[in-house]
């Protein structure tokens, strides 16, 4: 896949020598480059974002576990770091639905979004999280 930066990957340090930037620091500019650019197709602001990405977040939970207690849980327990693993899934799906050339003409963002909460792979890697 073609990256979204297209910065260049190499930075000075303090000392004025030139290092490659690694590979999270990357994937970080990728990611914060896909949400920005979210906002400008999708027409939406970064609250917005936010409050989708809270909603989102929130259904995925309650359509996997089905007692409301695990769920709260689940939602409000730090050492669980839900809200840390959501938030770069929900990044990553910003970044492929860029690549892919989206268009939210035709679909809203939010809908477009809980479309994308049926991964599988997304399912097995939260059931790892919650758990492990």
């Amino acid at each position: 896949m073609k990256s979204i930066v297209e910065k260049s990957t190499c930075q000075s340090n303090r000392d004025g020598y030139i290092k490659q930037n690694s590979h999270t620091q990357k994937q970080a500019a990728e990611l914060m480059a896909a949400k920005q650019l979210i906002c400008e197709l999708a027409c939406i602001t970064e609250a917005k974002r936010c409050s989708v990405l809270f909603e989102t977040g929130c259904q995925f939970v309650e359509r996997l576990v089905q007692n409301t207690k695990d769920c709260q849980e689940i939602l409000t327990d730090p050492k669980r770091n839900f809200w840390t693993w959501w938030k770069v899934e929900f990044a990553r799906d910003d970044r492929d639905l860029v690549q892919m050339g989206a268009n939210f003409y035709d679909l809203n963002y939010f809908n477009t979004k809980l479309g994308m909460l049926e991964l599988g792979i997304r399912q097995k890697a939260f059931l790892h999280i919650v758990y492990q």
